[in-house]
């Protein structure tokens, strides 16, 4: 009787971190370089966190999009992009934890620019915000899949124990109160 006790117990000493390691702590950037609407393929994208000074490297593919994984939560990041159709750096970035941050990027602006400009002039481009960039969310939300419903305890297999257990959890009972049967 002991042994099969101090058995349960190292198997859920092992079980236990497995489960606490599966929480996501980073946050990602995804974005897409264009020059005029059409993607830009081979350009280099650098993203750099201005705290640590780390940086990450990438090159965009055909459709032009790139993407940056594991990233500390928070910020300020700074995105450099490298081509030979322009270059635009995006600075004061700032990131949330399991959300991805999206960053469209177009090199039009900064082509025409290099262009039409006077020879061997500074160009000084101020923004305070770039247009589809930045995070969205419905606020603090949980998603159940069937799945996760099953796992659910249930005696008479009623919806409502699946939100009792869940804070941000609400049913629909409808205008007469009833579970929408």
């Amino acid at each position: 009787m002991r042994h099969n006790l101090l058995l349960g117990v190292a198997v859920a000493a092992l079980i236990l971190p497995a489960a606490a390691s599966a929480q996501e702590t980073t946050s990602q950037i995804r974005g897409v370089v264009t020059t005029g609407g059409t993607p830009v393929s081979g350009a280099t994208v650098d993203v750099i966190d201005v705290n640590s000074g780390t940086k990450s490297q990438s090159t965009t593919g055909v459709d032009g999009a790139f993407s940056f994984n594991g990233l500390r939560a928070g910020g300020p990041y700074t995105v450099s992009v490298t081509s030979t159709t322009g270059n635009k750096t995006v600075t004061d970035i700032y990131t949330v934890v399991q959300q991805v941050f999206n960053l469209p990027i177009d090199l039009a602006a900064a082509a025409t620019a290099a262009e039409g400009g006077t020879e061997g002039a500074d160009i000084v481009v101020t923004a305070s915000r770039v247009r589809g960039a930045g995070t969205r969310t419905d606020g603090p939300q949980t998603i159940l899949t069937q799945a996760d419903i099953a796992k659910v305890a249930s005696v008479n297999r009623d919806i409502r124990d699946v939100e009792r257990r869940d804070p941000f959890a609400t049913l629909d009972r409808g205008s007469s109160g009833d579970r929408g049967g």
